[in-house]
């Protein structure tokens, strides 16, 4: 086990923050994965008719306020086209259950 984990297990309570802390990291895994899918282009599109927002390029910004601002518009941009792409899929008419 990494020496950083029972370090962080002590400071925070042994143990009492273990639902924050697995949030937070969920959170942070999902932003690292929309920003990658991101950076993937096509390959990172479930289909290419699903609908996709445009990531603001902020050229001139600091990557420490680029990257999670760029990450949070890819999560929403993928999480609707994903929304989209099951709706089609379970609201088609000639399914017989819902």
């Amino acid at each position: 086990m990494p020496g950083w984990i029972g370090w962080l297990w002590l400071r925070t309570g042994r143990g009492h923050a273990q639902v924050t802390l697995s949030v937070v990291l969920l959170v942070v895994c999902l932003l690292v994965d929309a920003y990658r899918r991101h950076q993937a282009g096509a390959a990172g599109t479930t289909v290419a008719w699903a609908p996709r927002v445009v990531v603001p390029p902020m050229g001139g910004v600091p990557a420490l306020v680029r990257l999670p601002v760029q990450s949070l518009v890819a999560l929403a941009a993928f999480s609707w086209s994903d929304l989209v792409l099951v709706r089609s899929a379970y609201g088609a008419v000639g399914l017989t259950r819902r």
